[in-house]
């Protein structure tokens, strides 16, 4: 691979973790890095001081609802010097580069009845050149899904955290490249395709922040949000009756004594204690390009929850050349054990997929085989 390559390949690798700022008041999470290129140019793992800042966080009463977590560092010092030492005037021929990129992170929770997610969100890079002269580089991510993590019935801490490695081997979009790690960042240009694979940890010469290593030193995956919840109380059985003493039998000069018959205890009831409703967990809605996941809470209970599931526009909205009227924008069916919460997948209508990258107000509403239906709105992309 020619030096030009190279280079392009060492800024993008770096700058695929570089986010604009957190807005002010974010709780940013220092979340160090060992990153490995997966362009055949660049072999080895660097370091980044990756910072993670959840958008909010929030206890929603069993459940801890964590917003679009942003992805950032600061550009590392050395990097403009050392593209501008390869002769970076050639590799870019004068000019600015703007890079798009799409990135894949696993979030995993502990204290949880929910499993391991990932959130992907896409952004460019762009390499700034004056004078044929890096003079810096720079990232604009958009936002992550928001996500929501239902407490254990035993409560304590439910905290959310970066994934450990091998989290993303199952992603289908990224599958053939055999990730190794929880981060990883993919971009094309000049008609090369860039990836970086990521994981808590850093390489094995801490002390050069600079340096390239063959090997790496596994880290701990930083926590992104926690929470502390209350165990759920259990019932105490309701206790028998204690029966009324037997009066002694009453003798008599003739008849033999009769004895008073022992009234029977009740038996307890075996039925399950319903805790909740039915309901709506996303905080928001996120359309895809024919799909969007809803979370749906069943309440504890002997029967799952199930039944079809509506979102339509609260307000009227147009679309195309035609008028103005609420519209159907997603329909499904759904089937959640009872007791947990869990992502529905509702189609998009034709509506839906026009309105996909719109900021808009919509009604979800569940619709049970049995039972009242209920809704909740809510803002969606």
């Amino acid at each position: 691979m020619s030096r030009t390559a190279l280079l392009l390949t060492a800024a993008a690798a770096t700058a695929a973790l570089a986010a604009l700022a957190p807005s002010a008041g974010a709780a940013a999470v220092a979340a160090t890095n060992a990153c490995y290129s997966k362009d055949a140019g660049v072999t080895g793992y660097g370091t980044l001081p990756l910072k993670l800042t959840p958008a909010s966080v929030a206890q929603n009463g069993r459940q801890l609802d964590v917003g679009a977590v942003t992805p950032s560092v600061d550009i590392p010092s050395w990097l403009p010097d050392k593209m501008n030492a390869f002769n970076a005037g050639i590799l870019l021929l004068g000019q600015s580069a703007s890079v798009p990129v799409t990135a894949w992170m696993a979030v995993t929770p502990s204290g949880s009845k929910d499993g391991t997610r990932v959130v992907t969100t896409t952004g460019t890079i762009g390499v700034n050149v004056q004078n044929f002269s890096v003079k810096s580089v720079t990232m604009n991510l958009k936002p992550s899904g928001a996500t929501s993590w239902l407490a254990t019935d035993a409560g304590g801490t439910l905290s959310v955290s970066q994934a450990g490695p091998g989290a993303l081997a199952s992603v289908p979009e990224i599958a053939a490249a055999n990730p190794k790690g929880s981060l990883f960042i993919r971009g094309s240009v000049a008609g090369m395709t860039i990836q970086v694979d990521c994981q808590p940890g850093t390489n094995s010469n801490p002390n050069d922040p600079s340096s390239i290593t063959n090997d790496m030193v596994a880290g701990t995956p930083a926590v992104i949000a926690s929470a502390q919840f209350a165990a759920l109380a259990t019932p105490a059985p309701t206790p028998a009756p204690t029966p009324a003493p037997t009066p002694a039998p009453t003798a008599a000069p003739v008849a033999q004594p009769v004895a008073t018959a022992t009234p029977k205890s009740p038996a307890l009831s075996t039925a399950p204690l319903s805790t909740g409703v039915l309901g709506v967990a996303s905080p928001a809605l996120k359309f895809g390009s024919a799909a969007v996941l809803v979370n749906v809470s069943c309440p504890v209970g002997a029967a799952p929850c199930a039944g079809s599931a509506t979102i339509k526009s609260a307000k009227k909205l147009k679309v195309g050349k035609g008028a103005a009227k609420v519209r159907s924008l997603a329909a499904g069916k759904y089937s959640v054990p009872a007791g947990t919460t869990a992502p529905v997948k509702l189609k998009l209508s034709s509506d839906g997929v026009k309105l996909r990258k719109k900021a808009l107000i919509a009604v979800v509403a569940l619709n049970p085989s049995s039972g009242a239906a209920v809704s909740k709105t809510l803002r969606a992309n």
